[in-house]
């Protein structure tokens, strides 16, 4: 029984989100609307300063491609509209 209990108590922990990715999808959802105003340098600073702020977190390594995406759109775009 008390395995039982510990067991599920680890997946319950494991399906709750981490502490921060509430923020840091706050934060995408920033990037994104300012990319689809075309704020271009802005988009890309306040991406580069979540990733900073969530840096080794596994909700962000699990989006990594997405992200480069990102990035890479909005540096493309400050670069060559």
């Amino acid at each position: 029984m008390r395995v039982l209990v510990l067991f599920l108590f680890a997946v319950a922990l494991a399906a709750e989100p981490e502490v921060g990715e509430k923020e840091f999808d706050k934060g995408l959802k920033s990037v994104r609307s300012l990319m689809k105003r075309r704020k271009w340098k802005k988009s890309r600073t306040t991406l580069s300063a979540l990733l900073d702020q969530h840096k080794e977190r596994d909700y962000v390594r699990a989006r990594l491609p997405q992200l480069r995406e990102l990035m890479f759109e909005c540096w493309f775009r400050e670069q060559y509209g």
